[in-house]
């Protein structure tokens, strides 16, 4: 299936005299990468926000299509540096936590197999107050990846993360891209920038 988001004459204002960003129109679409890029305060994240369902422009329209045909998008995951864990949990606990509130039918594999590529299956029954920043930043990473999907979105995803898990990001998001998923990255690290074909610079 494919996904297509259509931003048209989008503006965000807290106060409805001075604009973040304003009368924006771009198109998002699956096997896409797309960089949100800009200085800072320039509202990468607020826009990231907004197209990924998760807060509302001050004016302006979004529209989701699903082979041509609209919808309400809600099969989206999405992820930013500043969510919070429930740190006296174990990963294992918090994945589980998290299925119920997704309303989801839980694969231990798959979410086992995630911990294994990012190195931290050996930690699933540790506390997550145990963790540093770098695996707490994993852990956030993996469970956005876990499930399947229409669109992915990533606030600096690879914020705390080592060269190893900085790469290790780079082939799931390379995965998701080859499967025909839409996926959106605010940013402005070179290295992200890297990983994406289509570009939005605010």
């Amino acid at each position: 299936m494919s996904l297509t988001i259509e931003v048209d004459k989008l503006s965000k204002s807290y106060d409805y005299i001075e604009y973040i960003f304003k009368d924006l129109d771009f198109k998002l679409s699956s096997g896409q990468v797309t960089a949100i890029t800009g200085k800072n305060g320039s509202g990468k994240s607020t826009l990231l926000k907004i197209i990924a369902g998760q807060s509302d422009p001050t004016k302006g329209s979004i529209k989701y299509f699903e082979n041509d045909n609209e919808i309400l998008l809600n099969n989206i995951s999405y992820v930013a540096p500043y969510y919070n864990l429930y740190e006296d949990y174990t990963p294992l606990e918090i994945y589980k936590l998290v299925i119920k509130l997704r309303i989801s039918e839980e694969n231990i594999a798959e979410f086992e197999d995630y911990l294994d590529k990012f190195e931290l299956l050996k930690k699933k029954n540790v506390p997550i107050k145990n963790f540093s920043s770098g695996m707490k930043q994993r852990l956030k990473i993996i469970l956005n990846l876990i499930g399947n999907y229409q669109a992915y979105f990533f606030d600096e995803p690879s914020s705390n993360l080592d060269v190893f898990g900085i790469e290790t990001l780079k082939k799931e998001i390379e995965n998701l891209k080859n499967n025909g998923k839409l996926v959106a990255i605010a940013t402005n690290e070179n290295n992200e920038m890297s990983w994406c074909n289509n570009f939005i610079r605010l």
